[in-house]
């Protein structure tokens, strides 16, 4: 079985992606910048975000200064602190674990730190104050001196930041901000905000993973708005570079796959070797489906049993075509059902059931894909003879010359398309 965390192994081809996506992090003339890695949930963002943040913390930058990288998972502060004065102390605290800084930098350090808690508080008093304070004209007075001493504030901060990554002789600072979608839109908004604020340096690239639409969305409750064009135009002003995942080819998920298996019966330790294989696997005359069954023989030293994972093989892969358009080439998605399918091998196996691993396969997508349909065929299915009425009624409903009205299951089941074509 497979682990659902993000991976460095790279099974989609993003190596490919990660080397441009790097370079264009440490272009000065680029910089200050936001990336953005764009996505819906299991592209694998936080995983090529990986990737990149991997490959620049291998760089050796001479000249100006050193490359460093920080890592910020913004949902972990869901609930707990604003992310003003999160992002920030997060970034302060990563810069202070160089024990090759001076004892100024340091101090200058400290007082960033204040700087934001000042913010963080000027927050809590306004909130506080809206809600409970009877002394209208004296909130209003307090407010405004607050105003100033904010303004102040930042304009301290920002210069302060940069004298500090110069005296650190950091060139490049690049954060790396996950979960961002997962987040409040007030969060979502309030994270983008303080980049633009407080760390808006020229030393500065922010690579943000999200799906746009969330952070649309979030633009839409925040600033009530209501036009799609509106909140598209705020983003492009926030995310200055998008980078969106391609959608993985059916190729793509034959070898995904099929690498997944191999990797499965392998030592993680030589991972290295299958990587380098995988354009081989794309561009073989043979087809990627024999390249792949072929591999563990010509690498028989990685492999204690070839003949387990060739039988793994020759069963998953005539369904995996089918896998690609139910589960929409999802590469999460097919790893979790791949997962499920394994497990109910495995307690097939202790339970001594006999299984048809065909039908067992065609209903786990059933069930995982159309979860609604799937309950229907456990409806009206004959537990005895194992026929169904549902399946019947929808050859006959899909034959050009039945001529009868179908029934409200069978239309239901005739309106998805992708479901109609995967039943056939």
């Amino acid at each position: 079985m497979w682990s659902d965390k993000e991976t460095l192994h790279d099974f989609l081809g993003f190596s490919t992606y990660v080397e441009v996506l790097a370079d264009i992090c440490t272009q000065s003339n680029l910089a200050p910048l936001t990336l953005g890695i764009f996505g819906p949930w299991g592209s694998g963002k936080t995983s090529l975000m990986q990737m990149v943040e991997s490959r620049l913390s291998a760089l050796t930058h001479t000249g100006a200064g050193a490359i460093k990288t920080i890592w910020f998972n913004a949902w972990r502060y869901e609930g707990r602190d604003e992310a003003q004065s999160a992002l920030i102390h997060a970034i302060i605290s990563k810069l202070e674990e160089d024990k090759t800084l001076g004892q100024d930098v340091l101090d200058t350090l400290k007082q960033l730190k204040s700087s934001a808690n000042v913010l963080k508080l000027a927050k809590a008093i306004t909130k506080s104050a809206l809600t409970l304070s009877p002394d209208v004209d004296g909130f209003f007075s307090a407010f405004e001196k607050q105003n100033e001493k904010i303004s102040d504030t930042i304009e301290r901060f920002d210069k302060q930041f940069a004298d500090v990554l110069l005296r650190a002789k950091i060139s490049h600072l690049v954060v790396f901000i996950d979960d961002l979608d997962r987040c409040s839109s007030e969060k979502v908004i309030e994270t983008f905000e303080t980049i633009k604020l407080f760390l808006n340096t020229p030393a500065c690239t922010f690579v943000i993973g999200a799906d746009p639409r969330k952070i649309e969305d979030a633009v839409g409750e925040v600033y009530k708005v209501t036009e799609d064009n509106r909140k598209r135009d705020f983003l492009e002003k926030i995310i200055q570079i998008p980078f969106v995942i391609p959608e993985q080819k059916i190729d793509d998920v034959v070898c995904y796959v099929g690498m997944l298996i191999l990797a499965e019966y392998m030592q993680e330790g030589s991972w290295n070797e299958l990587m380098k294989s995988r354009a081989a696997f794309l561009t073989s005359a043979d087809g990627i489906e024999k390249a792949l069954r072929a591999w563990p023989a010509q690498n028989r030293a990685l492999f204690s049993d070839i003949r387990i994972v060739e039988a793994d093989l020759d069963e998953i892969f005539p369904y995996v075509r089918n896998l690609f358009h139910a589960l929409r080439g999802n590469p999460r998605q097919i790893k979790r059902f791949l997962n499920i399918l394994a497990l109910r091998r495995r307690l097939a196996k202790a339970n001594k059931l006999g299984i048809h691993l065909q039908l067992l396969i065609k209903l786990a997508v059933l069930e995982y894909a159309w979860k609604d349909f799937f309950d229907s065929i456990v409806d009206t299915v004959d537990p005895l003879t194992g026929s169904c009425e549902l399946f019947e009624a929808i050859a006959k409903a899909t034959d050009a010359d039945a001529g009868e009205t179908p029934g409200k299951l069978v239309g239901d089941a005739l309106a998805q398309p992708a479901l109609v074509h995967y039943l056939n």
